[in-house]
């Protein structure tokens, strides 16, 4: 439960991080910290190698989630990506997107939380 728990407050510190850079990017032109704060969030540790594999051991122990969990993988990817792009444009229109799939990862944690992983 512990592990759950502890990826569901990373998860929770990157979403606030994507807010803050959100209501910043509001003139029609970026500034100059979008691309490294895009870069700083999608460097976070709850992307890292360690916490995939944190992914695969909690779902090798949830028989029959294993679907579950790739969602959220996958839903970590595409906020990845969309971070990227954040960064590539440069442009903060992306970051919403991300933000949705982040929400859905947090929504993914609590669910292992519930399940006593």
């Amino acid at each position: 439960m512990q592990r759950a728990e502890d990826l569901a407050e990373l998860e929770k510190q990157v979403i606030a991080a994507t807010w803050k850079v959100i209501r910043r990017e509001t003139a029609p032109e970026p500034t100059k910290d979008l691309v490294p704060d895009a870069k700083l969030i999608e460097e976070s540790p709850i992307f890292g190698h360690g916490n995939r594999a944190l992914h695969l051991r909690i779902s090798s122990r949830m028989i029959g989630s294993i679907a579950f969990l790739e969602t959220v993988m996958k839903e970590m990817n595409q906020a990845v990506e969309q971070l990227k792009a954040a960064q590539a444009g440069p442009s903060a229109a992306p970051l919403t997107t991300a933000l949705a799939f982040r929400a859905g990862c947090l929504s993914g944690y609590f669910e292992l939380r519930a399940r006593d992983v």
